[in-house]
């Protein structure tokens, strides 16, 4: 009976792929199944096409499996070289057969202990590390594939995959792969933490102090309420098909220390860097609706990024300086910049620009008493600084901040005093937040709430 193996098209390799399909889905492995799914589908319609060509082979089963046990002892023994030549001739016959793979990466990692050049050892390595990744392809059910990959990885000195290979390993075979030395030995006993919900994600700082934090992400779609900073040298890796994204920027914040593998993060830094960059050339260039659209095609990608939002409102802004001669196209242009800055307000209470932008537009509205209002927030939030529109229009402005009725009934009476003089009493109550501008005798008071 000739051998069949993996990717073949043949009645017979419906049983064998239906299991192997099972094993992957278990794993969450969504790109195997699918194929798998195909191969099964295409079996039971009796294709004759193979997607995999083995090479032709003059051994049979019974024979590779002979020098597979040839193989075991000639290694028990020490003879890692006579192994190896068995192991070859064994993987002729079956290629995909994961032990036999993770025999031979075994035995490529002893030889590097015998006396050999760099060049060597390295070149035993990237065999090595080869053999356990088809071995983990052909069965991921094997746990020495993974195994394996961590330790040839460790050897190798790469410390974000090392640690990554051996954090999945340990996830799959808690078991079999809690602690592979080669790792320890070479980075430090790690920290496996898997991540199957969004708040497991946003405890990942509470995590800080792990020198090795490894984060296994399961499967999955997690939406971030907010960009999360990832601890400094964490290593994060994916298990399966995992999509990380949040509507207010790019969802992870990492620095160079950092190591991610099997994630996509929606959107990508770089992807919104090149459109608001692109966006400013056109500014530059006095190209004002064309800014518009880049920035907002920005904003389609991250709806309530505040940034992106205050740039929007500047380029209202600009574009209404050029709409001079017509009032009611420049009134509307001024309108569609401070919902924009109120929108980024919402986004990030804390954002400067929104409040800079905001006050800017309602001087420009003329709108006085919420102008000074949004002025006095953006002055006290940055330390003394002031709107240029607003001081140019209105003169500059005192900005008083109370914490308690006590406070508040102080500076009511120092108002009375002053008049003609700009008066913004700032309160502040506990975490709520609420927007309101109050009247006084003094026409130039005013009473804004907020955090």
């Amino acid at each position: 009976m000739p051998m069949r193996f993996y990717g073949d098209i043949h009645p017979g390799m419906e049983g064998p792929y239906c299991n192997l399909r099972m094993v992957h889905r278990l794993l969450g492995n969504s790109k195997e199944v699918s194929r798998l799914c195909e191969l099964v589908s295409k079996c039971r319609q009796g294709e004759s096409k193979q997607l995999y060509q083995s090479a032709p082979c003059d051994y049979n089963v019974y024979g590779a499996r002979e020098q597979k046990d040839f193989g075991n002892n000639l290694f028990r023994a020490g003879d890692y070289s006579g192994a190896l030549q068995c192991y070859n001739q064994a993987l002729t016959c079956l290629p995909n057969d994961a032990k036999l793979l993770t025999n031979r990466s075994a035995t490529y990692v002893q030889l590097l202990k015998q006396q050999r050049s760099a060049d060597d050892e390295r070149n035993y390595l990237e065999h090595a590390l080869e053999d356990s990744q088809n071995a983990i392809a052909a069965d991921p059910s094997w746990e020495k594939g993974y195994y394996w990959k961590a330790v040839c990885l460790a050897h190798l000195g790469k410390r974000g995959p090392s640690l990554a290979a051996a954090a999945v390993a340990k996830y799959l075979f808690p078991s079999q792969c809690a602690t592979i030395l080669a790792v320890v030995d070479r980075f430090g006993c790690y920290d496996a933490l898997v991540v199957t919900t969004v708040q497991d994600l946003l405890h990942l700082t509470e995590r800080a102090d792990s020198k090795n934090l490894v984060i296994v992400v399961k499967e999955g779609r997690y939406e971030l309420p907010n960009p999360l900073q990832v601890p400094e040298n964490a290593v994060m890796v994916g298990h399966g098909e995992v999509q990380i994204t949040c509507s207010k920027g790019v969802p992870l914040k990492l620095d160079k220390t950092v190591y991610m593998e099997n994630i996509t993060l929606s959107p990508t830094k770089e992807s919104i860097k090149k459109l608001t960059e692109k966006a400013k050339r056109c500014l530059n260039h006095g190209q004002v609706d064309a800014a518009l659209s880049l920035y907002n095609e920005a904003l389609i990608l991250c709806p309530n990024d505040p940034q992106i939002l205050t740039s929007i409102a500047s380029t209202y802004l600009k574009s209404a300086e050029q709409k001079k001669d017509l009032p009611s196209e420049r009134k509307s242009l001024l309108e569609l910049a401070l919902n924009n800055a109120e929108v980024a307000i919402t986004a990030d209470s804390t954002w400067l620009l929104g409040y800079y932008t905001k006050a800017t537009s309602l001087a420009e509205l003329d709108r006085k008493q919420q102008a000074l209002a949004a002025a006095a927030v953006f002055k006290h939030l940055s330390s003394g600084r002031d709107v240029p529109v607003v001081a140019q229009r209105y003169g500059g402005l005192q900005v008083q901040v109370v914490e308690s009725s006590d406070q508040l009934r102080c500076v009511f009476e120092r108002i009375k005093e002053l008049e003609g003089v700009n008066q913004v009493v700032l309160m502040k109550e506990g975490s709520t937040c609420w927007k309101r501008v109050f009247k006084f005798h003094n026409r130039s008071s005013s009473l804004v709430k907020e955090k």
